[in-house]
């Protein structure tokens, strides 16, 4: 995930892949390996890309996280995770699913 070119599609299938890695035990000590730093990388992403279906993919692949990686959770508490969720909250989405899922990463 190149943080200089965020073509809006690539960045979205991207997310959706890591949404269906967040389900598989396996890739929880990729998640977690900070050499690869993918959720400090996908929240740099989200800084800069507001659109709708790549806040839900992202916060979806971080509620599995949350439930399912308990040391995921402390990267998110570094992360400047708590913005994202303000600006999301204040944006204009109308998606149930994507608040429920801002407000238990939240």
């Amino acid at each position: 995930m190149s943080q200089d070119n965020l073509d809006l599609q690539p960045t979205y299938y991207c997310f959706l892949n890591l949404w269906l890695c967040s389900y598989s035990e396996k890739s929880f000590e990729l998640f977690l390996n900070p050499k690869l730093h993918i959720i400090k990388s996908m929240i740099t992403v989200m800084t800069k890309v507001s659109r709708e279906k790549v806040i839900r993919s992202a916060f979806s692949t971080f509620k599995n996280l949350v439930e399912n990686c308990p040391g995921s959770i402390e990267i998110l508490v570094d992360s400047p995770i708590l913005r994202i969720i303000d600006n999301a909250c204040k944006s204009l989405i109308k998606d149930s699913d994507v608040l429920e899922d801002i407000e238990f990463v939240g």
